[in-house]
């Protein structure tokens, strides 16, 4: 695996958990994808849920090096827990790191008292002349980077691994 960058998030538990457990709240519907609300709330604790996709939704950012002031959070989908946890990027965000010929992201999250930890990297696609070479235009990019990292781009997934 080449590696093209690495993101670290720490985040204090009780940030979250002063915004309540309201899952229509604007802030959680602006920030977190369906998909990561559904997933709160069928666990025990939403809170703790949401706090870890945001984690690893700072980390995925971090390490396909884009600027946080201009990323949609609501582009990453980060669903599961330390057991086990992927993240997907949609839209321009999923277009721009595919043209910066990211192929992939690994994604582990911890749970340690107050803190959630976040460590994300990201792959780099190998560099040959396939249906994974970056696209000559944006046309080209995908819509979504959902997949294994030496997917088609249609398959294509940056997740765990």
């Amino acid at each position: 695996m080449k590696v093209a960058g690495v993101g670290v998030d720490l985040l204090l538990l009780e940030r979250f958990r002063c915004l309540g457990r309201d899952l229509d709240d604007p802030f959680y519907r602006k920030t977190f994808t369906e998909g990561e609300r559904v997933q709160a709330g069928e666990h025990g604790d939403p809170v703790l849920m949401l706090a870890f996709s945001f984690a690893g939704k700072e980390a995925v950012f971090k390490c396909l090096g884009m600027d946080g002031n201009r990323v949609r959070l609501n582009e990453i989908e980060v669903l599961g827990n330390q057991a086990g946890a992927s993240a997907s990027l949609r839209g321009h965000l999923a277009r721009q790191a595919w043209a910066k010929g990211i192929g992939g992201t690994h994604l582990q999250l911890w749970h340690e008292g107050a803190f959630i930890r976040a460590l994300a990297v990201a792959e780099r696609m190998p560099a040959r002349p396939d249906p994974l070479a970056a696209p000559e235009t944006e046309a080209e990019s995908p819509e979504r980077l959902d997949g294994h990292p030496h997917a088609t781009a249609s398959e294509h997934r940056v997740g765990s691994g």
